[in-house]
């Protein structure tokens, strides 16, 4: 069974455009292409070239390039990295699940990590207090209110929220919000600079109740994770990478850790048990809730020690910093292990 890849990096073959913009993912691309060809075809398509469930055209690698193959092929089965917010990638999806075309990467999961709100609400225990904002009340009000629902809920906390659209992506639309020593309240955007223009503050107001927003009590990461010997940074983030083995267990593959430096893999037999006490019940409880599929559990580590869910995510990054051995063969194992978890859901169908 052939197994086709829509990615919402490729533009349709007949657009003129290159196949992906940037050299390196062009390159790990191929590298995934490459491993998949050891049982079975992997086309590389764009929403743009599928048509009833057939691709009119797809890339696919010559050495590091990528060449446009107007080749028609039917659609057997679907490994989705499409931006399920677009909405000719929503059709797209629709139509397939339609003809009861397989879907790896489009089931609930997808589905439910994308939903910010939905996350919060089945492990609230383990986020930082948020709500969600209500789109027929003032946000500035809302915003006040919340910081007042902080100063009952918290001992101490850093006079400081951060507002993320619910369904939003790679920190698009993510601003903080500061109350000062005056009570005054000042809007950021994600790394601090003030938004001080009048009228892109009004905007941006507007935009919390004009879009599905959450608005979420901040964790000041700047402490690091002393017990593994990462120092004072502007934020971290700790990604556990996980496959759903069987019902309720969740297997886990990697971590790696993100600051403004880069990104760093580490080894999980001396990483802070205390970060455990969140990710383990979470990893569990999906592999609980859905049967197939690849996921991340991410954390952070406030500055007294308390660890923080981040959120969850199923589109696991495929770009390998090719300068690096350690991330050329962790990549690789990740791409191993999705083709792996692909074909178990294949010979469950068959």
């Amino acid at each position: 069974m052939d197994k086709v890849m829509f990615n919402s990096e490729l533009p349709g073959i007949h657009s003129g455009k290159a196949a992906f913009a940037d050299t390196a993912l062009a390159k790990s691309y191929a590298h995934f292409h490459r491993l998949a060809n050891d049982n079975s075809t992997m086309y590389f398509a764009s929403a743009d070239d599928y048509e009833e469930g057939r691709i009119r055209g797809h890339w696919l690698p010559w050495h590091d390039a990528w060449i446009p193959v107007s080749e028609e092929v039917p659609v057997t089965f679907v490994f989705n990295k499409l931006d399920c917010c677009d909405e000719v990638h929503a059709q797209v999806l629709n139509d397939l699940r339609k003809r009861k075309i397989p879907i790896y990467g489009d089931c609930a999961l997808g589905e439910f990590v994308a939903d910010k709100w939905q996350c919060y609400e089945e492990f609230r225990d383990y986020f930082a207090l948020t709500w969600r904002i209500d789109k027929d009340k003032d946000a500035a009000q809302q915003i006040r209110d919340f910081f007042v629902r902080m100063d009952s809920f918290y001992r101490e906390h850093n006079n400081a929220v951060i507002l993320k659209p619910i369904s939003g992506w790679q920190a698009r639309g993510i601003h903080l919000v500061t109350r000062e020593d005056d009570e005054q309240l000042q809007l950021r955007y994600l790394f601090g600079q003030p938004v001080d223009d009048e009228r892109l503050v009004k905007h941006i107001l507007q935009l919390f109740t004009h879009v599905p927003y959450i608005i979420q009590a901040y964790v000041d990461t700047k402490g690091g994770i002393p017990e593994i010997g990462l120092g004072e940074v502007a934020f971290h983030d700790v990604r556990f990478v996980f496959y759903i083995k069987e019902s309720g267990v969740a297997q886990f593959v990697q971590l790696y850790l993100k600051t403004p430096q880069g990104m760093v893999y580490h080894p999980i037999e001396n990483f802070p048990q205390e970060a455990f006490s969140v990710v383990e019940p979470v990893a569990t409880k999906i592999a609980e809730k859905f049967a197939f599929g690849v996921f991340s559990v991410d954390v952070m580590r406030d500055r007294g020690g308390a660890w923080y869910l981040t959120e969850l995510n199923d589109q696991i990054g495929f770009n390998i910093n090719w300068q690096q051995t350690s991330d050329i063969e962790n990549v690789t194992h990740l791409m191993i292990t999705f083709l792996q978890d692909m074909e178990r859901l294949q010979r469950k169908l068959l």
